[in-house]
């Protein structure tokens, strides 16, 4: 099953599981946001990163993944600021490793 990644839309894909046929479309009842998708990419990109390496430092891994997009004038409206994507990174890390905070016996 796939679903759009706009919320309010309804659209959806269901199909086999065997075969590869499209057993049920729903169409879209939005329109396209190709700049969130960008987004998204950019964002699994700095996920993926920093799961795949445990030592090295986020701010450097930012700057390795976001450094090929700064060229292009497309991406620099798109590409997040280190302070709003930093929490998000370190606790991706946290994820990774298999670190969870505990307080009082209860994660």
């Amino acid at each position: 099953t796939w679903r759009c990644t706009n919320r309010k839309c309804h659209s959806s894909l269901i199909w086999l599981n065997e075969e590869e046929r499209v057993q049920k479309v729903r169409p879209h009842n939005c329109e396209p946001d190709f700049d969130a998708f960008e987004k998204l990419k950019i964002k699994q990109a700095l996920r993926i990163a920093v799961c795949n390496d445990p030592n090295t430092p986020i701010m450097k891994i930012y700057e390795s993944v976001i450094e090929p997009f700064q060229g292009n004038p497309r991406y620099q409206t798109l590409l997040p600021p280190f302070d709003s994507v930093k929490d998000f990174l370190y606790r991706t890390r946290k994820k990774c490793n298999g670190h969870l905070k505990v307080y009082n016996g209860f994660p």
